[in-house]
């Protein structure tokens, strides 16, 4: 499976003044921006003044733009027939009301049954139980596919745990504990594969040197292409 956009439809592109900005101030030396679905993180030192961050964000404004248009076209929505990414591909979510609640895959068609009544709005029901859904399918999916990597590449590990992370696709301890953001299962195997290789090549060398890199390379050649594409996807870490 190959991966596409996610959105069946375009959304409008915004511009800069309509895109929520969050300011953050350290110890720092350097200057940063980050683009998410929600907005944009400036991170700066101390002592750089709101005027040198808003003229900072002018000089940025056609990238800025770009980057948030792109990012969004990732954003998950829930609402009947919403195209919900899965392993590459797409599946289209529907719900019905019923004595309790599942969900059935049926080909590329999700099938979610919602029973309880809460305070919670009808899509928020449906999210929670989807994302419950995509954990117990990572749990099951994303160890068997790290363990072909495993012993690919004649690696071992403490263990494996899948996790909720916000702001990462993986990570390795240095104790060779690996895991991984359940939220993998969205993106195709080849991004799958690729986070895999990244950590397990971490357990020789814990750094992002170029020694890591070619590691990396021997077993994924198209890495960058593979990281650039997990960062348009930054959308998937907020749902």
């Amino acid at each position: 499976m190959t991966d596409v956009n996610i959105m069946s439809h375009h959304k409008p592109i915004a511009d800069l003044k309509s895109i929520a900005c969050t300011v953050i101030r350290s110890r720092r030396k350097t200057a940063s921006l980050q683009v998410t679905a929600s907005g944009v993180q400036v991170r700066v030192p101390y002592q750089v003044t709101q005027q040198w961050v808003d003229q900072w964000l002018a000089s940025k404004q056609s990238w800025i733009e770009q980057q948030y248009a792109r990012v969004q076209q990732f954003v998950v929505e829930i609402e009947q027939g919403a195209l919900l990414p899965y392993k590459g591909a797409f599946l289209v979510l529907s719900w019905v009301h019923g004595q309790r609640s599942r969900v059935v895959l049926q080909g590329q068609q999700l099938l979610v049954t919602v029973a309880a009544k809460t305070d919670q709005t009808e899509a928020d029901q449906v999210r929670g139980i989807v994302k419950r859904w995509y954990k117990k399918q990572a749990l099951s999916i994303l160890p068997q596919r790290l363990e072909f990597w495993r012993q690919k590449l004649q690696k071992e590990i403490t263990g494996l745990k899948v996790r909720d992370y916000k702001r990462r696709w993986g990570s390795c301890s240095s104790q060779g504990e690996i895991a991984l953001n359940w939220r993998l299962l969205m993106a195709s195997p080849t991004l799958q594969d690729y986070v895999m290789i990244h950590e397990l090549c971490h357990l020789e060398h814990f750094d992002h040197s170029p020694k890591f890199w070619r590691a990396v390379a021997q077993h994924c050649p198209e890495w960058r292409v593979s990281r650039e594409q997990l960062k348009q996807r930054t959308a998937w870490m907020y749902w």
